[in-house]
Parts: C-alpha cells; structure tokens; sequence
C-alpha cells in the first residue's frame, strides 16, 4: 500500500513500480536498463502512444540502438559511426525520438557526450533515394480498379480521394471514423514532429459522399472478422503473421 495526495497521484506512483518490475534483473549500468526506463517515462506523458504502430517500432528502434551499444559510455563518434549506417528513411523516423531519449538519458541516467550527437544541425542524412516504384497515372488507375479485389478498391478508392500514403490508408481503423467524420493524424508527420504537433486531418463524410460511401463499404466487408482495420481483404490462406489477417498492407 501508499499513500497518495489524488488519483492522479496514485495512478503516477502505480505505473511508476509497474515500470520497475518491468526492468528488475536487469543490469542497471546497461544502455538496455536506461532506455527502458526512458520508454516508460515517455509512455505515462504520452499514454495515446501506447497502442499506435508507430511508437511501436520507434520503441523497437530505440531497444536495438540499446543492444547495439551495451555500455552507456558511448561516444559521439561511434553514435554518428552507427547513424551513417541507417537508410534515409530510417535517420528520418528515428531523428526526433532519439534526440528527446538522448535528452532525457543526459539528465537522468548519465553524462556521456558533451552535448546532444542527435541534435538536428549536427547529423548528416543520407540523400533521399530515386523511388523504384513509378506512379500510377489516372488511366492506368482506372484500368486496375475495375479488376482488383473489393478491399483493394476501397484503399485505392480513398488513396484517390483524400491523397494519403499507402501506409496511412492501410493503418485507417475503425476508431478513426467518429460519427459523420474520418479523422486521421498523418504518420510521416507524427514520427517528424512529435504525436502534439502532428498535423491532423478530417472529412465530413456527409459532404464528401463518394468517400463516405468507400468508408461504409469497407467498414461492412470487415464486419465480423474482428479487423480494426477499415481496409481490409479476406486472406486466401492464414498469413501467421503478427498483424490481424484480414488487414491490407500498404505494399
């Protein structure tokens, strides 16, 4: 038992030691024990993260960052030495986690480098890379629509209509359609800037009826397969994968 001034307080303290147990045995003077601690940290000021895909592999970015540096004693040279391995689009998802994790590691756990080595005017990205996937121009677009499977015309139906990403199309669930609207917060926004200062963006389904119609359309042809998902497609054979079956991946 503890004592706690509110609510608030008691459920601070109670994340607090689930926290702790969460790391007990763990080597407290490793990179893995630190960064831990700083995703718990993170996880109860920022608790809507939990369940969204990418604070999932931001996490997971983080971890292996972890074992790839075991000793905390790391030195700016060998970070930026690691960070020249990483593709374009992976320095630029992992840029703005890293920079808040190194942040809070200098102030909490220890003093390694003389300054943040993820500070944005300190990093060199690699060029972004020629895309090997050409665009679909409008008549081949229609030529394919008439002949994909009815989930693909959904994505590709409100690719067309709202111009988000494959990724943010295919990551559509049910909880973004709030009554008459379909609100999304855009993904490559949330990884750049932080899930506050995401850019966000919402139709009124009333208004925008052709959408509305691809949103109901794929929201009945999920109905009882259990998939959050608003895109999705009946698997021909059980995929064994982590992901819901019925969900459409954006490649």
């Amino acid at each position: 038992a503890f004592a706690a001034a509110s609510v608030h307080e008691a459920n601070e303290i109670a994340e607090e030691n689930n926290s702790r147990r969460h790391t007990a045995g763990m080597d407290r003077g490793s990179m893995t024990y630190a960064v831990e601690r700083y995703i718990s940290h993170a996880e109860r000021l920022r608790p809507s993260m939990k369940g969204k895909e990418s604070w999932y592999n931001r996490r997971r970015a983080m971890l292996n960052f972890a074992k790839a540096f075991p000793d905390r004693n790391v030195t700016e040279r060998q970070i930026w030495a690691w960070w020249d391995t990483l593709t374009h689009s992976q320095q630029i998802l992992r840029e703005a986690e890293f920079r808040r994790l190194w942040t809070w590691l200098v102030r909490e756990v220890f003093v390694a480098t003389e300054s943040n080595p993820f500070d944005r005017d300190r990093l060199l990205r690699r060029e972004k890379p020629v895309s090997l996937r050409e665009r679909l121009s409008l008549p081949d677009f229609w030529r394919v629509y008439p002949k994909a499977p009815d989930g693909i015309q959904v994505a590709m139906g409100v690719s067309l209509l709202t111009t988000l990403r494959r990724g943010d199309v295919a990551s559509l669930r049910r909880s973004n359609v709030q009554g008459d609207y379909l609100r999304v917060t855009v993904s490559k926004s949330e990884e750049q800037r932080g899930t506050i200062r995401a850019a966000r963006l919402e139709w009124d389904l009333g208004d925008h009826k052709e959408l509305g119609a691809l949103v109901e359309r794929g929201l009945e042809s999920g109905e009882g397969s259990g998939c959050p998902c608003v895109v999705s497609l009946k698997p021909k054979t059980n995929r064994g994968e982590k992901v819901h079956g019925w969900r459409v991946l954006p490649d």
